[in-house]
This record gives C-alpha cells, sequence and structure tokens, in this order.
C-alpha cells in the first residue's frame, strides 16, 4: 500500500471513530502514519508515543487521538 492509500485509510477510519476530535488533529496524525507506513491497528497498537511524536510540529495529542482511536468499541 502507498503512502497516499494509508493516509486516506487512516483519515476515514478517523473520521468514523473520532467525529468529535479536532479535524487539523485527524488530519495530521493520518499523514504522520502514513508516513510511518502504520497501515494496521496492531501496527498503531505497537508504535512508540516516541516516534509517533518524532518531527517538526510533533504533538502529544497524537498520544490521546491514538488512545481514544484503540479504546472505542470494535
Amino acid at each position: 500500500m502507498n503512502t497516499l492509500d494509508i493516509g486516506h485509510l487512516w483519515l476515514s477510519r478517523f473520521c468514523r471513530t473520532l467525529p468529535n476530535s479536532s479535524t487539523r488533529m485527524r488530519t495530521r496524525m493520518a499523514w504522520r502514519l502514513a508516513a510511518l507506513s502504520v497501515a494496521t491497528d496492531e501496527a498503531l497498537e505497537k508504535l512508540s508515543e516516541a516516534e509517533l511524536v518524532k518531527y517538526r510540529g510533533g504533538s502529544p495529542t497524537f498520544i490521546d487521538l491514538r488512545d481514544q482511536y484503540l479504546q472505542r468499541p470494535r
């Protein structure tokens, strides 16, 4: 799966499961995950906090969004 597809995948998942979160933060996190080639929930769960927020403009909010996403009803 290429980066563009991964970004769109995460963006659609976040919009569906976290509708009350910030659109800007959902979008930034989706593209961050795409850049890291994280394509599954399992890979997201295994991703360290340091990797998630380590880049220019990284945000600790990503950790909160990940926790909210992983704790959603499945």
